[in-house]
């Protein structure tokens, strides 16, 4: 499937992804993003897991980073948090 065709059958994804990314670089944003917007909400399951994993991080005081919500090697399935302490 070329990515013009993955766009029309997925388009919410680029949203999605925009979304993330933006609490990687601001995670600032977190407290604004949060109070709008549930896991659950996301139609690609794999973003709902890293949007969750963002945000017990966020909950818990610590910097989301891609560094500090690393999927287990070999694995996409599950996120293992990475303590930077």
């Amino acid at each position: 499937m070329d990515a013009q065709s993955f766009r029309q059958i997925h388009p919410e994804t680029e949203l999605e992804q925009s979304i993330l990314g933006s609490i990687l670089v601001d995670n600032r944003r977190m407290e604004q993003i949060s109070t709008v917007l549930k896991a659950e909400e996301f139609s690609d399951p794999f973003h709902q897991r890293v949007y969750e994993t963002m945000l017990l991080l966020w909950q818990q005081g610590r910097s989301v980073s891609a560094q500090t919500a690393a999927p287990p090697s070999g694995s996409s399935s599950r996120f293992t948090l990475v303590s930077t302490q």
